[in-house]
């Protein structure tokens, strides 16, 4: 699974970028988030830039980008 979110990410266009990082790795963070689980612990599963998109969701989430 991980393994496809990163090919999406690196060669998908701009639309499946935007779905891979918005409609897979949010989501991901919702559920985690909803069942109280560490997100830390979780980002040794992604890939490199699966795991930028993840970060940039968090601080978008922390209010660090506008």
């Amino acid at each position: 699974m991980f393994n496809v979110i990163e090919l999406l990410h690196t060669n998908g266009d701009d639309a499946v970028r935007e779905a891979a990082t918005i409609g897979l790795l949010e989501d991901m963070q919702n559920k985690l988030l909803d069942n109280e689980m560490d997100m830390e612990a979780f980002k040794q599963f992604l890939k490199n830039d699966s795991l930028k998109w993840w970060n940039h969701l968090n601080e978008f989430w922390d209010g660090n980008i506008n």
